[in-house]
């Protein structure tokens, strides 16, 4: 009967999206204790991905495995090498939309609702629009502050491309 052993490569998961590079590389170990004697697993590669947007990637094991004991001997053949991949994982980065409420005095001239909206938690240096029509009306009454336009939401990073993509909009409180 051969020895069993498993090699894993390293995973990224639970990022979400910031901004930054993410990425996950090599193998969680490839020295194992086997009948408390030491063996160390060469031949292998790791894809090592890494992203910055919004992605599921598998940091994929390849070659082919050598066992070699603590004096340096090939010891190949009394092992089956079992290889688990690994993942990086970038999730969308969920944000919020609100506008304040605005208060007027009556002037007999028609009023618009606030016409500024604000964003939470999009990532520092990117801007994040949506088109947004305030309510308006002439007569004393409470009205609601307005409505979003759908598929209108967009973020854009510093350099001005295009992140939507990596967000997700969660609330949006008119």
């Amino acid at each position: 009967d051969k020895y069993e052993i498993t090699v894993v490569a390293n995973s990224n998961t639970g990022n979400v999206y910031d901004g930054t590079e993410k990425k996950a590389e090599g193998f969680e170990t490839l020295e194992f204790t086997v009948d408390s004697n030491k063996y160390t697993v060469s031949g292998l590669t790791t894809s090592d991905p890494k992203s910055t947007d919004v992605a599921t990637l598998p940091n994929a094991i390849s070659g082919t495995a050598m066992v070699k004991d603590a004096a340096g001997n090939d010891v190949t053949a009394q092992f089956t090498v079992n290889t688990t991949d690994g993942t990086l994982e970038i999730t969308e980065r969920e944000v919020t939309v609100s506008v304040a409420d605005k208060t007027t005095e009556y002037n007999g001239s028609e009023q618009y609702g606030n016409e500024t909206y604000t964003f939470n938690n999009v990532v520092a240096g990117q801007n994040a629009t949506i088109t947004y029509t305030p309510s308006k009306g002439t007569l004393v009454n409470t009205y609601d502050n307005g409505a979003y336009t759908d598929g209108s939401f967009k973020v854009e990073d510093a350099n001005g491309s295009d992140v939507t993509s990596n967000y997700t909009l969660g609330t949006q409180t008119a």
